[in-house]
């Protein structure tokens, strides 16, 4: 087992770019955050209903369900960010 992988391979791409550009800065865009964080919490709350529903127990039903909950997730943040959803709550 090694030891310190994580720590090592999780700053590796920002160091790589750090590199890579000379110390410049990375602008990070926040629009919209706050519909993604209510959306991470939406998918938090399904997730546990889902573990409870199927009596807290690790099935095949729960995998699926788990995996299908993932595949939503993860489009409706790109969706989110490709502005093809528009949040409410923020105007582009």
């Amino acid at each position: 087992m090694q030891r310190g992988g994580v720590f090592f391979r999780l700053p590796l791409p920002w160091l790589l770019y750090s590199i890579s550009s000379a110390g410049k800065a990375y602008s990070v865009n926040s629009e919209g955050m706050f519909c993604s964080i209510i959306l991470l919490f939406a998918m938090l709350l399904m997730v546990i209903t889902t573990i409870s529903v199927c009596g807290c127990r690790m099935t095949k039903l729960t995998g699926v369900a788990m995996f299908i909950l993932y595949i939503l997730f993860v489009v409706a943040t790109l969706l989110l960010e490709y502005r093809v959803l528009h949040c409410a709550l923020y105007s582009y």
